[in-house]
């Protein structure tokens, strides 16, 4: 049995166009349940037609006070009760076969609980955005102009993030920022009671706790087929930043940085422990001078990232010369205005 877990605010302009979006599945879904937080637009009047006629059961849930995306969400997750869930915005547009797709992956990877996956981005009136439409978006050629821009690209898992997710470094990736859209995401329901839906951070939303999860129990993976047509428009809750260039340092497992959110709600393991820990300190290391300290510890990455150890120490060694450098450049300069004096 398959769930859509749908949440709707104020989402008359597009509700239309995704639900029949996902009606029309060529593997039809047994139910959609959706929750409204308090519309005072149509939408629940859309909604309530749809469903009069709709083939696939539509339940509609209305909240008597404004839960926010991150509650919303979970009530319309708690009441579903697909085996498998799909998370559903109210103004995207899905493609005809993506039910069947994540449906038949999830059956082939049984180990598997959580995936995602990658998208078109589309503008309000359902038109891909184009490379070209971006001045200010890095081109890769002359070619890719006139290509559609994916989500991947603004969201942080390039090829680069997929080659170290691939060699387990999910971890260090999610620690700089959430790579998983909640509206590419399926899971099995199996795992909702087991999942933490209050995390003391108000900005960590329930994909990236889903994601958290499936890192954390090693059972999350991708799907590289864009599925999903992801629409930007004035009124998203939370959209891409078209205005990011590409090869930015938090495409890269490598690049140290402190932790974006808290991630106590998470049961960790020792070894994600250790890790998370290390990443925090090692932007210190950066810090010194030279990279005596990058050097100096080289035995923690060995016992934190294994085989991958020498990556991760030259990356630093090199952040670290290039931050010596600006500090001797600017010693300098001092001293050439002082002398000059």
């Amino acid at each position: 049995m398959i769930s859509v877990a749908l949440c709707t605010y104020n989402g008359a302009e597009f509700i239309r166009e995704q639900l029949f979006s996902i009606i029309n599945q060529t593997r039809k879904v047994d139910e959609i349940i959706v929750c409204d937080d308090g519309s005072t637009d149509d939408t629940i009047n859309i909604v309530c037609r749809i469903a009069e006629s709709s083939i696939v059961p539509i339940y509609v849930y209305i909240n008597e006070i404004n839960l926010g995306c991150l509650k919303n969400f979970e009530k319309a997750i708690r009441l579903c009760a697909g085996d498998i869930v799909f998370l559903s915005d109210q103004d995207d547009i899905w493609k005809k076969n993506k039910v069947e797709v994540y449906e038949c992956y999830l059956k082939q990877n049984p180990s598997i609980d959580v995936v995602f996956g990658d998208a078109f981005l589309i503008d309000e009136y359902g038109n891909k955005i184009m490379n070209s439409q971006i001045p200010s978006f890095v081109q890769e050629s002359e070619v890719n102009k006139d290509r559609p821009i994916l989500l991947w690209e603004c969201s942080g898992f390039s090829k680069l993030s997929q080659k170290q997710f691939d060699a387990g470094f999910g971890l260090e990736l999610w620690l700089q920022m959430n790579r998983a859209t909640g509206c590419t995401m399926a899971f099995r329901s199996k795992i909702i009671d087991r999942i933490n839906f209050n995390p003391s951070n108000s900005q960590v939303l329930h994909d990236c706790i889903l994601s958290l999860y499936g890192i954390a129990t090693n059972t999350i993976n991708y799907i590289k087929e864009p599925l999903t047509q992801y629409r930007q428009h004035k009124n998203n809750v939370l959209g891409c930043d078209l205005t990011s260039g590409k090869n930015r340092d938090w495409f890269d497992a490598r690049y140290p940085c402190d932790s974006w959110a808290d991630f106590s709600f998470i049961d960790w393991s020792k070894n994600h422990l250790n890790r998370i820990h290390f990443s925090s300190i090692r932007y210190n290391y950066i810090k010194s001078l030279l990279g005596i300290s990058v050097v100096y510890h080289w035995l923690m990455y060995v016992k934190t990232y294994n085989r991958y150890w020498l990556s991760f120490l030259l990356y630093d060694y090199r952040k670290s010369l290039y931050h010596s450098y600006k500090i001797i450049r600017r010693f300098c300069k001092k001293m050439l205005s002082y002398i000059r004096r």
